[in-house]
């Protein structure tokens, strides 16, 4: 399950979840009880987990190194989105959305490196 998942996960489902939010966002901020209730979260927080599986397969001796940095990138998504959505203006939590972009970008860059070293 793991490695069709991060597979599936690419930077075009991001950006389609971003847009979905930034729209949610500007409609129901105040309805909005905490990040929680954010799919783009949501789906972040089942990245990391199945991210977690696919890296514990990884050499020992990417434990300290490619497989710390993926997991690193990949917590950093939801808990972005986490931190933005506890600010108390749009404009920040935007900011914050780009920010975990950024990091599904560095995910992305890390996955297509451990595939060219045949760890997935």
């Amino acid at each position: 399950m793991g490695r069709e998942w991060v597979e599936r996960w690419n930077s075009g489902t991001v950006n389609q979840l971003i847009g979905r939010t930034f729209d949610y966002l500007i409609k129901n901020k105040k309805k909005m009880q905490t990040h929680k209730d954010l799919e783009v979260w949501q789906m972040g927080t089942d990245l990391v987990e199945n991210v977690y599986r696919i890296t514990g397969a990884f050499p020992k001796e990417e434990m300290c190194g490619l497989a710390a940095q993926i997991r690193r990138s990949a917590i950093s998504i939801p808990s972005n989105i986490a931190e933005g959505a506890a600010r108390k203006g749009n404009a920040e939590f935007i900011q914050f959305l780009y920010i975990s972009l950024g990091s599904l970008s560095e995910l992305e860059t890390q996955i297509l490196i451990a595939k060219r070293l045949d760890y997935l």
